[in-house]
């Protein structure tokens, strides 16, 4: 399977086209893409929920889990993308397991890395993002090994250094999008279970957190039940941490792509597979 098989053409595209491309992507493949995102979601999002109903540090357990989730959810997504965009997608599971098998040392990389990345977000964006584009692609390159073996392709942290200043803006526009996306993606879930349970994840509960028993606007009320609904409800909390890495998922995929136009416009990826279409035809009529 080609990419344009997969609905993937190769061609230079900006973060904008690669984030259309990623939601283009996870439409077709929906049915992959929720099985991948439940099954490391789901067990964060479980240990949130006990973390927030047994202590004060729900908030903090909710900032882990989405840390340490998102380092094998992203390993898989990419190893999925990879599959369909280069070969025919078979078994998720199996693909699942081959993947994180095959991959765990990037995948233990991802994790300790999370260790600096989170904490430098916190203190400062501007610096955890550098960090985290200074070592991107290590599970596309990893990924990508068995896909393909040329001894032209450039080393990948020569590619982004050449292109590190690209890649940042790129990221700080794609994480903006990521927080527009998990703002949308929490109001929705928590109106599909009004509309559907008569029960509010969200929105109502942090109604109900920051109400003046007394009648009124009180800010003092309002700004401290805020607070407390926001970084200690477990409801809340669990809910957005599902929807954080559903955002982070499709992120990830736009990321991938964005991999992909940097080995065209430095690879000329697209060149060689136009190459080797034109001879598996001529091959294929002599």
């Amino acid at each position: 399977m080609k990419f344009r098989d997969a609905g993937i053409s190769l061609a230079p595209r900006p973060i904008g086209a690669c984030i259309d491309l990623a939601l283009v992507l996870s439409g077709r493949r929906l049915g992959a893409c929720l099985l991948i995102w439940a099954t490391w979601s789901l067990p964060a999002m479980g240990a949130v929920w006990i973390a927030a109903r047994s202590s004060e540090y729900g908030w903090f357990a909710a900032w882990i889990a989405v840390g340490l989730a998102s380092a094998p959810l992203g390993l898989c997504l990419v190893a999925y993308a990879s599959a369909v965009a280069f070969a025919e997608p078979g078994d998720i599971k199996r693909q699942t397991l081959q993947s994180l098998w095959s991959a765990w040392p990037v995948l233990l990389a991802r994790i300790a890395l999370r260790v600096v990345q989170w904490p430098l977000l916190l203190m400062g964006f501007l610096p955890g993002l550098m960090l985290i584009v200074s070592t991107s692609f290590l599970a596309e390159s990893r990924v990508l090994k068995r896909f393909r073996q040329r001894r032209h392709d450039h080393k990948m942290r020569d590619v982004v250094r050449q292109e590190y200043s690209d890649l940042v803006s790129r990221a700080a526009l794609l994480a903006a999008f990521g927080l527009v996306l998990w703002f949308v993606l929490a109001i929705t879930v928590d109106a599909a279970s009004m509309l559907l349970f008569e029960f509010s994840l969200i929105l109502g509960r942090i109604a109900d957190a920051t109400r003046n028993p007394w009648g009124g606007f009180d800010p003092d009320t309002f700004f401290v039940g805020l607070f407390d609904a926001l970084f200690h409800d477990p409801v809340i909390l669990t809910a957005l941490t599902g929807t954080a890495l559903a955002a982070y998922g499709l992120c990830r995929l736009a990321w991938f792509l964005s991999y992909v136009d940097l080995r065209i416009r430095r690879d000329c990826w697209d060149l060689e597979v136009a190459l080797a279409d034109e001879a598996q035809r001529w091959e294929a009529t002599t």
